[in-house]
């Protein structure tokens, strides 16, 4: 389950356990359509899009985000994991 407290999106189970998230993820700037991954295990690294307009600071037990993004993709590996990527 995906909780928000603000800017920042908290993973849990139903009875709130931590729960393991998946390493890579692709969002959109629904500001300036740019596309951009994120790596959970790249410590103290926010992502921004190209026009700075969003950004995301995907870490091992939250994401902080800024500006608006919508997840487009989330997997585990790189391969076949591209930024112009739809599904």
């Amino acid at each position: 389950m995906l909780k928000q407290k603000g800017n920042i999106f908290i993973f849990t189970t139903s009875n709130n356990q931590k729960v393991s998230q998946m390493r890579y993820r692709l969002y959109e700037c629904q500001e300036c359509k740019d596309k951009f991954i994120t790596d959970n295990r790249a410590r103290w690294k926010p992502n921004f899009c190209k026009e700075g307009c969003s950004m995301v600071d995907a870490e091992e037990h939250y994401i902080r985000v800024s500006g608006r993004v919508k997840l487009i993709k989330e997997t585990e590996t790189l391969e076949g994991f591209t930024e112009d990527s739809d599904n």
